[in-house]
């Protein structure tokens, strides 16, 4: 499985980083308009927004060749590890890859990436 790519000081995120949870629902809806709702996969998917500021052109690069490699958005068979935990069945929330130039030879990037699956 392919992994995100690690960038200055060999970390695969920087900081500031946002995480949350989305959890699949199911919902049973009944023929008097009631419904039931419960939690159909237990410790919920995880959503990441990866913020890359102030980073050298390599690691531009690398970040940009896994991206195409990932195929943006298409691929979700890729794992990124943070803090010493590994999320598997990564995939790009975003098929555009947003570059901005900040100074010179530097660059910020946000990838926001998301769970289809738990491991």
């Amino acid at each position: 499985m392919a992994a995100l790519p690690a960038v200055r000081n060999g970390v695969a995120a920087l900081y500031p980083l946002s995480r949350s949870r989305a959890f699949v629902t199911t919902v049973k809806q009944f023929c008097d308009d009631t419904e039931q709702r419960w939690v159909s996969q237990g410790a919920g998917l995880a959503l990441f927004k990866l913020q890359y500021t102030k980073i050298l052109a390599p690691d531009v690069n690398a970040l940009l060749a896994f991206w195409r490699t990932a195929r943006g958005a298409y691929d979700a068979t890729w794992s990124v590890d943070l803090a010493g935990v590994t999320y598997n069945n990564m995939y790009f929330t975003d098929d555009n890859f947003a570059l901005t130039e900040v100074g010179p030879g530097l660059f910020s990037v946000t990838l926001a990436c998301a769970q289809w699956r738990q491991n």
